[in-house]
């Protein structure tokens, strides 16, 4: 028997060895393809559970411990955090209210002049002779004691309102009258004004908000006072200007001695302190008998002044009221003081 040549027998099997590749042709592509592809996609979506699950059981791990180093915000937190917001804004309001109230001493005029709108000024020539007539003589006639010393020349800042910015004037003119107000309170007539306030204007300070354009916050303004008064009284002049309607702020205080001279002719004395330096040889004095001594050295000798210079700010506010939120009660004061302005 002939042997069989394997060419010829696939030659005369072609057809059914191209249906036997065509059967295994879908099968091999189904397992590369499919089999192999649904495997990969399942892994990689079982990779995504377990990182959220553990991601999961780390959130509810912190959510149980409630620790604050490590808090989890939840939406508690976030009513929380809104409620918060409202109590800060309130808070807001109510500072800005203040800082309204405590700028209406600066925003009026005279009493004359009380009928003038905002933002407008009186009539010049009107305005300088009340300046000159009455608004200076009736303030140094009010501090004769103060502003007046053995020269009886008084020291008091006189100079006369720019035409263009009267409203400076005015606000100098509130701000020196409650210096002398607190001089008063704090040494009565003890104290002496030993040369006019001063005053140098500062910038104003703006603050520019996330939308609109910057507006202005307060101006700050440097004041000098030069005062003799005992020194035991500085403490009371210090407290004194800070309780004052006008904001200061006390920015250097420097003490001195000042000269005096006091003399006790029926028994001698003489204290004698007009020079740079005091010793007990500047002081002579004899009783005529021990027993007229009363026992309080100030019957003799009263509490010499000392000169005190003092540096100030002072602060002019120009802060808006902002508008109250929804269902929140408006400060009363503080809205009857921006209608004043």
């Amino acid at each position: 028997m002939a042997e069989l040549d394997p060419k010829q027998i696939l030659m005369r099997n072609k057809a059914l060895l191209g249906a036997y590749a065509l059967a295994i042709v879908p099968i091999v592509l189904y397992v590369l393809l499919v089999t192999n592809g649904v495997q990969s996609d399942f892994e990689r979506e079982a990779q995504k559970l377990t990182t959220k699950k553990r991601q999961a059981d780390s959130l509810a791990s912190r959510i149980k411990a409630d620790s604050p180093d490590d808090p989890v915000f939840t939406s508690k937190h976030v009513e929380q955090f809104k409620e918060r917001a409202k109590q800060v804004k309130a808070q807001e309001r109510e500072l800005a209210a203040l800082l309204v109230k405590r700028d209406v001493p600066f925003e009026e005029w005279f009493p004359k002049f009380k009928n003038v709108k905002p933002g407008q000024q009186p009539d010049y020539n009107e305005y300088l002779t009340y300046w000159r007539a009455n608004a200076i003589p009736d303030l140094i006639a009010e501090y004769r004691d103060l502003v007046t010393g053995e020269d009886d020349v008084p020291r008091v800042y006189d100079q006369d309102p720019d035409r263009k910015d009267m409203k400076r004037s005015q606000k100098r003119y509130w701000v020196q009258k409650a210096i002398l107000e607190a001089v008063r309170k704090a040494a009565g007539s003890e104290a002496r004004l030993l040369s006019a306030v001063q005053f140098t204007d500062g910038p104003a300070v703006t603050a520019k908000p996330a939308e609109g354009e910057a507006k202005p916050l307060f101006r700050k303004s440097d004041v000098r006072l030069e005062v003799a008064l005992p020194f035991p009284k500085v403490t009371h002049l210090v407290r004194e200007l800070l309780a004052r309607e006008v904001v200061f702020e006390i920015t250097g205080l420097e003490v001195a001695k000042h000269p005096f001279r006091y003399e006790k002719t029926d028994i001698g004395l003489l204290v004698d302190g007009t020079g740079r330096v005091f010793t007990e040889d500047y002081a002579m004095g004899q009783l005529a008998k021990f027993e007229d001594w009363t026992g309080k050295a100030e019957d003799y000798v009263p509490e010499p002044r000392v000169r005190v210079a003092l540096d100030l700010k002072v602060y002019d506010f120009d802060v808006e009221l902002p508008p109250a939120e929804e269902g929140e009660q408006g400060d009363e004061s503080g809205e009857s003081a921006e209608e004043g302005k």
